[in-house]
């Protein structure tokens, strides 16, 4: 099976990872964290600082919850936002540290700002479905912001939260006042090697939900590690350079701590993601079933703002793109594509000076405040 040879690279590259460090000891440090790789969470534990969420919980819904920031500046944008991040990684890739925080721009920008944080699926979870995500525990924490604000929000989804994001906005006319999508995958068939593996004849998926129920994150990340191998060498090779340095040291574990914080995902939404979306292109080729409809983008009248990373290898650049054709022909779409990697989008150098400002001058232009349509 497909899992199978991914567990084993995984594992193979867990071996690896341990070598490379014990032939570039130089230090106590570098020693132990080869002699303890299995254990470096509890390592990393004692040095890390994330910027805690500067925002309270006004929603529980399941193992999820929704986020509301605390304003910062006076004057406020009466134009709220909803981030929706990807269900395998945790919510905080959108707010990490302070300058390197999509959240703190919205914030800045005076925009009431809310979080979709998925949370930890717990064993409960073995039977969630990608509806109830959408249309439950999505549609609820939408519910929230239009009582609270009289609006309803603009959605800023990323990667597969991107994908949810623009699914819900089609099934719930109204529910979105604009989509700001990144780095979101649309035409499966041109996402690339996770395509390819998601239709390998190896897989058996139904064997693969059934056997695990909640699948846990040491079966996914061996695809996205085999993406682009040399990742996981650099990312230990650079913990160990900045190991002497605490300021590099400080500024790198944030990001080394997401890429390592994943979660199980619920196997039936494994099942509807990979069936519908990698192996039948459901959203390009018709035929997609939510909350007991065909989803239909070519009737979707929310304004869009598509953000593309030209050089990610994650989701490459053609999927995204492809969002334009599926649109109706007047439809409010901006595209906007730049020149960095997947992660980039929110945390990299540029995001700051080139993705964020053009999202802010987006939303100042586009000043919809549609009420969802209850039915």
């Amino acid at each position: 099976m497909l899992s199978t040879l991914l567990m084993k690279g995984y594992e193979t590259f867990e071996g690896a990872y341990a070598q490379v460090l014990s032939g570039l000891a130089r230090n106590r440090l570098a020693l132990a964290v080869a002699g303890r790789v299995s254990q470096h969470r509890n390592l990393l534990e004692r040095w890390i600082t994330i910027q805690k969420d500067q925002a309270d919980v006004v929603a529980e819904l399941g193992r999820s919850r929704l986020l509301a920031y605390r304003p910062v500046v006076s004057g406020r944008d009466p134009r709220p936002v909803l981030m929706v991040p990807s269900l395998v990684n945790r919510h905080y890739i959108l707010d990490l540290v302070p300058g390197r925080s999509v959240a703190e721009h919205l914030l800045n920008a005076g925009h009431p700002t809310y979080m979709m944080d998925w949370g930890r699926p717990g064993p409960e979870d073995k039977g969630t479905t990608l509806d109830e995500l959408l249309f439950d525990r999505l549609d609820a924490a939408v519910s929230k912001i239009q009582s609270t604000h009289g609006a309803s929000p603009t959605m800023m989804g990323y990667c597969m939260g991107g994908t949810m994001a623009l699914v819900y906005a089609a099934q719930r006319p109204g529910a979105a006042a604009g989509l700001v999508l990144l780095a979101t995958p649309v035409d499966f068939d041109k996402v690339g090697l996770l395509t390819l593996w998601a239709r390998h004849e190896g897989l058996n998926l139904d064997d693969l939900v059934d056997t695990w129920g909640l699948v846990p994150p040491a079966v996914l990340q061996p695809a996205f590690t085999l993406l682009k191998p040399s990742v996981l060498t650099r990312k230990w090779v650079t913990f160990v350079q900045f190991a002497g340095d605490p300021e590099k040291l400080q500024a790198y574990l944030p990001m080394f701590r997401w890429a390592t914080d994943n979660v199980s995902i619920p196997g039936e939404v494994l099942r509807t993601w990979t069936r519908d979306y990698f192996q039948r292109n459901g959203l390009v080729r018709g035929g997609m079933i939510a909350d007991g409809s065909p989803v239909d983008l070519s009737r979707l009248k929310t304004p869009i703002l598509n953000v593309v990373a030209l050089q990610d290898h994650i989701i490459e650049p053609d999927s995204p793109r492809a969002l334009k054709r599926l649109l109706p022909s007047r439809a409010d779409y901006t595209l906007l594509e730049c020149p960095m990697g997947h992660t980039d989008l929110s945390i990299g150098p540029q995001a700051g000076t080139l993705v964020l400002p053009e999202i802010l001058r987006w939303l100042k232009s586009h000043k919809h405040r549609a009420t969802k349509e209850f039915t």
